[in-house]
């Protein structure tokens, strides 16, 4: 088996740490791994699989002999070196700079693998962390009935804004004056992630609504949502509304999501300790005759993450797509 060469972008952040920790659990044959950052970091030694690796400061020559390069460095970033990259290797970007690109695949790959065509392009966008955990639910639905409209109500962790957010919450805690949410997060649920737009749903709720129409392939669904930021480090919770085209049976459901790879079903998900890359799901229950409810869970950093796009990774290897 050929050897795999990986390019970090972002390797010192919350995802390219979790990146790097999911690569050292699995058994993937690499030949060299080079990891960038900003220029602050320039020099930091990483220990990855009992190597130190210095990071590099990040430029158009960076990509040379690389298979995959994974971005998490932002948008800007990701707008600037992206194309670059994917004229060297595959290119997993975590920003929402490519999402919304319509020969872009954006993919969750238990559900949408086969939109990747290398043939056409060698870069694939990773969806926002809430959209990939609820996705993952809906398509077992889906497979059963026609989707109407769905309503999300998120309760997103602080790691979602990346170490800053983790800090500014840490720091409130402590008495320390916010420095980085317009409100203490330590006392409050915000109800508003990214700025509003004109249509008056926020960046992340324009995403969520965006993103599970092209990965479901239902452009004309019927999609809301209200994203808000809550006071714990790690793991996002979103409620989720569903109506159907059909009379619905609960129990066919709940059947076929404890069936489901990369879900578990619980009564009460919870979000802590799950260091994995499954979605928990539970609280389904009937509204009425083609609607209901239910509760997801995951880690927003593994799953909805670092973690869905190694599994993008992986798979293209055992595909056998990269060397074709």
């Amino acid at each position: 088996m050929n050897k795999i060469n990986i390019a970090l972008v972002g390797a010192t952040g919350l995802v390219g740490t979790m990146f790097l920790k999911i690569l050292e659990e699995n058994n993937l044959n690499i030949g060299n791994i080079r990891l960038f950052a900003s220029k602050k970091s320039k020099g930091k030694k990483i220990k990855f699989l009992n190597q130190y690796y210095e990071v590099e400061e990040l430029d158009s020559s960076s990509f040379d002999n690389t298979d995959f390069i994974f971005f998490s460095a932002g948008k800007d970033v990701s707008s600037k070196y992206a194309s670059i990259a994917e004229k060297k290797g595959i290119v997993i970007d975590n920003s929402s700079c490519f999402r919304q690109e319509k020969d872009i695949p954006l993919v969750v790959p238990e559900i949408n693998f086969s939109d990747i065509d290398l043939t056409k392009r060698k870069l694939i966008a990773n969806p926002n962390c809430s959209t990939i955990q609820c996705v993952m639910c809906l398509n077992v639905i889906k497979k059963l009935y026609h989707l109407n409209k769905i309503v999300y109500s998120t309760y997103q962790a602080v790691s979602g804004s990346g170490t800053k957010g983790i800090f500014d919450y840490q720091s409130s805690l402590e008495g320390y004056p916010k420095e980085f949410y317009p409100y203490d997060i330590s006392k409050n649920c915000i109800p508003q992630i990214g700025d509003i737009k004109e249509n008056n749903f926020t960046e992340e709720e324009n995403k969520m609504i965006l993103e599970t129409r092209k990965i479901l392939h239902l452009p004309f669904l019927e999609v809301y949502s209200t994203c808000v930021r809550v006071p714990i480090c790690y793991g996002h919770g979103v409620s989720v509304y569903v109506e159907t085209e059909e009379d619905i049976e609960i129990d066919n459901i709940i059947a076929l999501m404890k069936n489901s790879k990369g879900i578990v079903y619980q009564e009460i998900p919870l979000t802590e300790n799950i260091n994995n890359n499954d979605v928990y799901v539970g609280r389904i229950r009937k509204c009425n005759h083609n609607s209901l409810m239910f509760y997801c869970t995951s880690n927003n950093i593994r799953k909805g993450a670092a973690g869905n796009a190694f599994q993008i990774i992986k798979k293209i290897i055992e595909e056998n797509l990269l060397f074709k």
